[in-house]
């Protein structure tokens, strides 16, 4: 199979990269890191960092969630790609927890290889509407705090092997690294004007007593 708008080396969604194409996954790492280091705008980047995950690892869809336990939404998504509206909506309503909550307190992705045979963990009704099979949460920490998670969609079931889950944990860890940066770069800003203020009330002043 082999669409005439695919590229014959573009992997479908489901498909990921394979172990072999290991040179073409350093050069998504490789841009993905310059784009944080480039980018200003952090949604920007976050929404790279799902593009490209999906890519890598075969996903369907993806998403960027920071839980706020102090203020509604409960679930904020920064980023998407390929995710419906209506998922999005749903998501950010809800004020249950999730599986996305535990894989964010313990700091361990988590792995859902079929999602129909976790019934205790996914409401049924909600699988079959969204299509979904099966899920990775990847949590990010900032700061060396918990801020939220990489959510990776498959609309078919995905055994997660060892190395899957490696390339899972640097896509969280450049997402951490994009929100790190962004909210740095924002204290500097916020430094530098407030900086800049202080200036100019000094230099009115200092030439008042002139």
């Amino acid at each position: 199979m082999n669409p005439a708008n695919r590229k014959a080396d573009t992997p479908l969604p489901g498909d990921g990269l394979t172990s072999a194409d290991g040179s073409a996954v350093f050069s998504i790492f490789t841009a993905t890191t310059r784009k944080i280091l480039e980018e200003k705008d952090v949604s920007k980047v976050l929404l790279h960092v799902c593009e490209e995950a999906c890519r890598v690892l075969g996903a369907d869809r993806a998403l960027v969630v920071r839980i706020q336990e102090d203020q509604e939404p409960l679930r904020k998504i920064l980023a998407s790609h390929n995710v419906p509206p209506e998922f999005i909506n749903t998501l950010e309503a809800s004020k249950k927890r999730s599986f996305i909550h535990d894989a964010i307190e313990k700091k361990k992705v988590g792995i859902f290889s079929d999602i129909e045979n976790e019934s205790k963990v996914f409401d049924p009704e909600h699988v079959r509407r969204m299509g979904l099979r099966a899920v990775c949460v990847i949590p990010l920490v900032v700061a060396e705090k918990s801020f939220g998670a990489l959510v990776l969609y498959h609309l078919t079931p995905k055994e997660y092997a060892p190395r899957d889950r490696e390339l899972a944990e640097t896509f969280g860890a450049l997402g951490s690294i994009a929100i790190e940066n962004a909210q740095l770069v924002k204290s500097l800003e916020t430094g530098l004007a407030g900086q800049k203020s202080l200036q100019r009330a000094l230099t009115q002043i200092t030439s008042g007593q002139e």
